[in-house]
């Protein structure tokens, strides 16, 4: 019925310019007719337009972004807000924002924390359970989506968000930290999300069912990690558009390979003359090394701190390569955004056996080297440098392998196909 009213109403509308019937009328039979047929005396059911609703939770969710999960967090938020759906994200904030907003569809509510990020104590995790759990009883969601718990996977907390809420709870699991109390999260939770295969074999093992697992990466906006004009970015940073680049970007932890990059970057600078080091960092990290590169710094002038990105796809186009130099894959997620950020923007990309995971495989599309070995990392970049026919070659690979499995548009598809699934449970 409700189909038939506009073509009725066109109707009316040209018989009524035949015969001079005044348009006031006419509006008050379009009135007259919707107000009976939202009265229900119709046959048919009016759909309600009502927004599908979740809830995010996750830790530090907050300007500016620093880390893998906290920037996947935001990457999916954003993503199913575009395709529709109502996304309240609730995090922890160190007191820098209390109400923030970059997007007119997501809202960011946040709850001051007095504790410093990754220096996380089982009170913050009581206090911020009880916030979460609170937080998600006041409000009418759809779904519940809770992301890298590890402290909030405590017994209390659990128990009280299977008690508050009844629709289905999601969580993802980044790595094997995030697994937590399982025997009692596999009972709380309808569904998992990781992001490798390697991951879904570990929770099978513990006893998850394989149906629940959903594997979802990271995604990115292809429209902002792109490659473009290599001078313009070492402009737009402050960088001399001459001479050979390489770039890390990251925590400053010992387990991050820093170290071993400086070394490696010191004994090419006798083949490579022209090249240097350009160093991003959040500032958080191991108090000792932050001291020991500020040291360094001082004395050498062919490396250079960038701080915190603003723009890392600046970052990306203004170095030529981009190495993760991680000692343990403990120090790194099983797919780090950082790589497949760089292997968007077209730069070719170096990495550790513990960091390379499933995304880069040796000379198809990037280079490998044995963690803990700054001699192998001198020689894999030494390859790099003097081979660039092969480098070519690895990125324009390295750009479909992006393009096919973490577009945004592929990623949020996933993500809203798992919610309809859930909610049609």
């Amino acid at each position: 019925m409700m189909l038939l009213y506009e073509p009725l109403l066109g109707c009316v509308q040209k018989v009524s310019k035949s015969r001079n019937i005044p348009a006031k009328a006419i509006n008050s039979f379009g009135r007259i007719y919707q107000d009976r047929l939202c009265r229900g005396r119709t046959k048919e059911k009016l759909v309600s337009t009502a927004l599908k609703s979740v809830c995010m939770i996750a830790d530090f969710v907050e300007p500016p972004y620093v880390d893998g999960v906290v920037n996947t967090v935001k990457g999916w938020a954003d993503g199913v807000a575009g395709a529709g759906w109502r996304v309240t994200v609730f995090s922890s904030t160190t007191g820098r924002v209390r109400e923030y907003c970059d997007t007119t569809s997501v809202v960011y509510q946040y709850s001051l924390s007095r504790q410093k990020r990754f220096q996380l104590t089982p009170s913050y995790y009581m206090k911020f359970g009880n916030q979460v759990a609170r937080r998600v009883s006041g409000e009418d969601f759809d779904i519940l989506h809770l992301h890298s718990l590890k402290g909030l996977s405590s017994v209390p907390f659990l128990l009280r968000i299977q008690r508050k809420f009844k629709k289905p709870k999601v969580v993802s699991c980044y790595s094997d930290r995030d697994l937590g109390v399982f025997g009692l999260r596999n009972q709380c939770f309808s569904a998992f999300t990781v992001p490798t295969r390697g991951l879904k074999d570990r929770l099978v093992r513990r006893g998850v069912r394989s149906d629940r697992i959903h594997i979802i990466p990271p995604c990115l906006d292809l429209q902002r990690f792109r490659s473009y004009d290599k001078s313009h970015a070492r402009k737009m940073l402050g960088l001399p558009e001459t001479g050979r680049y390489l770039g890390f970007a990251g925590h400053l932890k010992v387990g991050r390979g820093i170290l071993d990059l400086l070394r490696a970057h010191a004994s090419l600078k006798q083949k490579f003359p022209d090249l240097r080091l350009v160093l991003a960092s959040s500032g958080y990290g191991d108090s000792m090394l932050i001291s020991e590169l500020k040291k360094i710094l001082v004395c050498r002038d062919d490396i250079q701190e960038l701080g915190q990105l603003t723009d890392p796809a600046l970052f990306y186009n203004a170095v030529d390569a981009y190495v993760l130099p991680t000692r343990s894959s403990k120090f790194v997620l099983p797919i780090p955004l950082t790589i497949i950020e760089a292997m968007a923007c077209g730069t070719p990309v170096v990495c550790s056996d513990a960091s390379s995971s499933p995304v880069i495989k040796d000379r198809e599309n990037g280079f490998v080297f044995e963690s803990r070995n700054v001699q192998s990392l001198v020689d894999c970049i030494g390859m790099l440098l003097r081979e660039p026919w092969l480098t070519d070659e690895c990125v324009g690979r390295a750009g479909r392998v992006v393009k096919e499995n973490y577009s945004k548009s592929i990623i949020v598809n996933r993500i809203v196909e798992m919610y309809e699934n859930e909610l049609r449970r």
